[in-house]
């Protein structure tokens, strides 16, 4: 991809209002030109092509644009563009109902909940340093993206930790495998999928696909006995998790991981393919004699 130096304050190039760093979402192809990665997109709507220049200002977004959704302090654009710093297209955008905009002076990505209850969105905000917010209060613990699949027993369900990495795995399976994320990160993961545990047991099993990291890992622990015995998985992730994977240009690794998840039991519980019918069969060795005569040949001694 093209890099282009931009000066970190704020530039005025033709009466387009070039913002800091901060704002900046990625690169996409141009519609005038053909180019590939010059036109430049930023968190407002705006964006700027550095090999044709066309562009489009703050005052045109203002001016042009359909009247934005507010949310107290949170301004949410009215058109969908790619994430391309995080490698999201579109099109996963407007499946997903991805959003960008402004919280107060902070730019942000918007995950909008869908709530079969409620019948409204619960909107989940995510800066770009990473800070987290609910807009209004939280009316569900339905899982991100959880309307979207229509459960089945012909199908399985990925989970992810995260909504960036639930977008991430649908990039790479072209939007068509089912995958949700939990709502809250790792610590919510035992309490969301308990909650969730009924619509959950209508797929053919879930894959859990947190990341590769000690709380990611022992969040899947935790939530493997919530499942029926060969009805969860959990996934090995070669990176921390899928949008790592997807940063670093290995789609097919996502795949991979997912598609080898290895199957998981609660504890104590042994699969009969697992045992050896020889090894049942097989007589116990003879241990130590005890003065009880009936007992002794009943037991073959004593066994340490």
């Amino acid at each position: 991809m093209k890099e282009h130096n931009i000066n970190k304050k704020n530039l005025f190039i033709k009466g387009f209002y070039m913002q800091d760093k901060k704002e900046f979402i990625g690169h996409e192809p141009c519609d005038k030109c053909g180019s590939q990665d010059n036109k430049a997109v930023y968190a407002d709507g705006s964006y700027y092509c550095f090999g044709c220049k066309d562009m489009k200002s703050n005052k045109d977004v203002k001016k042009n644009s359909k009247p934005t959704v507010s949310f107290g302090k949170l301004i949410v654009n009215d058109t969908y563009v790619p994430l391309s710093n995080r490698k999201i297209s579109k099109s996963t955008c407007e499946m997903w109902n991805v959003q960008t905009g402004k919280l107060g002076d902070d730019s942000c990505y918007i995950f909008n909940y869908k709530n079969s209850i409620s019948k409204k969105d619960d909107v989940k905000v995510r800066t770009l340093d990473k800070g987290f917010r609910w807009i209004g209060k939280k009316s569900s613990n339905e899982l991100y993206g959880q309307h979207l699949w229509e459960p089945t027993d012909k199908l399985f369900l990925t989970i992810t930790e995260g909504e960036f990495d639930a977008l991430s795995v649908t990039e790479a399976m072209g939007n068509r495998c089912p995958v949700v994320s939990l709502r809250d990160g790792a610590n919510s993961a035992k309490k969301i999928l308990g909650e969730q545990l009924e619509w959950l047991s209508k797929w053919k099993y879930v894959v859990l696909a947190f990341d590769n990291d000690e709380v990611g890992k022992a969040a899947a622990n935790e939530c493997i006995p919530l499942f029926d015995h060969g009805k969860v998985k959990v996934v090995n992730w070669k990176y921390k998790d899928a949008n790592d994977a997807l940063l670093k240009g290995d789609v097919a690794s996502i795949k991979d991981n997912i598609y080898s998840a290895k199957t998981e039991r609660p504890d104590g519980i042994i699969n009969g393919t697992d045992i050896d019918i020889e090894e049942i069969f097989k007589k116990t060795p003879k241990g130590f004699d005890i003065p009880y005569q009936g007992l002794n040949k009943a037991m073959r001694g004593i066994h340490k």
